[in-house]
């Protein structure tokens, strides 16, 4: 088994070239997978895991050639998110329309609707490759997944012997078909990813979204924008296509109520929701709450303050009654008026001695005044004259040439 190139074809097995005759034409260079079991077996290739978005419509399609007459091909898309890695499949449902005869009421596992081919050597086509296809429509979950390749199954119950050549798995991921309104349009809408396809040996199974509480509801309320889903195939397969719609079983629920305006009724007839009042209520009433605390820390500061200046002004102030501190000013005022009176009268008296005193002097000849009057003037005395030390009277003798005629 591996991967095996035609530009060297003669450079491989008698059988391989074989078994390749036809598949090709010349100068062509395809490097194809193989699988060669000699002996009735069950071997296989696993691929990478993959993904496929939510709300997606992907397309995979994988290209086999088979040569033997016991040789089978078999292809699955295998669910790698669970721990057993099983062949992905819905979930059991209940067919619920009719719109597919005898299949009202239909039970359906998830064994009736594996995504799996089993490809043999009359299937292939003139180009002696055979291509099927999975489509798959995600609803509200994405589905990752891997593809695995065997000549025989996984199971290794129903064994192979032959050739089996893989050429090509190709994905497109999103956007890969598109799924027409009615289902009648299926088979017949050149757009429809089943156009043309014979429906003859197709297993089908259709399925109508039913509505929730809220819709029923809304379509009592809104009998003119009422909600409703048409009926659709969601499961068809033969021998080379299957095709998928998850999004009628896996599908996010909308609010039919979204983009209805409802008018606002005034006066007392108007409707108020309870849970908003008490939530309007309580944050007045928490606001409330704060400025009054505010309102006291406020007072206390203030109180505290004036506590404070009347403290100290007691301490640094004798308070008296007006009364007492006006007799008080008064006798102050009194005793200071008596004082100058007094002083002033002491002024005059000191005055009139000077006067009486000065007068002899200014009135002797000037022969007879003293030397120290006539240069300086009037001299007032500002107290009595200290006793001078002996040193000093003999210093003033001297001066004034009185000293010892010796």
């Amino acid at each position: 088994a591996g991967l095996i190139n035609s530009k060297y074809v003669s450079a491989y097995a008698t059988e391989i070239q074989t078994a390749l005759a036809g598949a090709y034409t010349a100068g062509e260079d395809i490097q194809p997978l193989v699988i060669w079991n000699k002996n009735s077996n069950s071997y296989g290739y696993v691929g990478t895991n993959q993904v496929i978005s939510a709300s997606t419509y992907a397309k995979i399609s994988v290209k086999v050639r088979v040569v033997g007459e016991n040789t089978k091909a078999n292809i699955y898309l295998v669910d790698v998110l669970s721990e057993a890695k099983p062949v992905m499949g819905f979930a059991d449902f209940t067919v619920n329309t009719d719109i597919i005869a005898d299949k009202n009421g239909t039970a359906v596992t998830k064994a009736n609707t594996q995504f799996a081919f089993t490809v043999t050597a009359d299937m292939m086509d003139s180009t002696g490759w055979a291509t099927v296809d999975f489509l798959i429509a995600t609803g509200n979950v994405s589905k990752e997944y891997r593809v695995e390749l065997w000549n025989g199954d996984r199971e290794g119950v129903n064994n192979s012997q032959g050739f089996v050549f893989i050429d090509s798995v190709a994905v497109t991921a999103s956007d890969a078909f598109t799924i027409p309104t009615r289902w009648a349009d299926l088979f017949s809408d050149s757009t429809s990813p089943l156009f043309n396809v014979d429906r003859t040996n197709m297993n089908l199974y259709a399925y109508q979204r039913q509505l929730s509480d809220n819709e029923i509801n809304f379509n009592k309320e809104y009998p003119d924008q009422t909600v409703a889903y048409e009926p659709n195939i969601i499961w068809a397969k033969n021998d080379k296509v299957i095709y998928a719609v998850y999004s009628a079983l896996e599908y996010t629920e909308t609010n039919p109520y979204d983009g209805i305006e409802v008018p606002v009724e005034e006066g007392c007839a108007a409707e108020t929701d309870p849970s908003t009042f008490w939530l309007s209520f309580s944050s007045i009433a928490l606001v409330v709450v704060l400025v009054l605390a505010i309102l006291v820390i406020f007072i206390k500061n203030l109180r505290r303050r004036r506590r404070k200046y009347a403290h100290d002004a007691r301490e640094n102030f004798k308070i008296k009654p007006r009364a007492e501190a006006h007799r008080s000013n008064q006798e102050k005022l009194q005793k200071g008026n008596d004082e100058n009176l007094q002083k002033d009268e002491d002024e005059i008296t000191t005055e009139e001695e000077v006067v009486q005193n000065e007068e002899p002097t200014q009135n002797k000849p000037a022969e007879e005044q003293n030397l120290d009057d006539y240069v300086y003037g009037d001299v007032q005395s500002f107290g009595e004259d200290q006793p001078k030390a002996d040193g000093e009277n003999t210093d003033d003798k001297n001066a004034n040439g009185e000293g010892d005629n010796n």
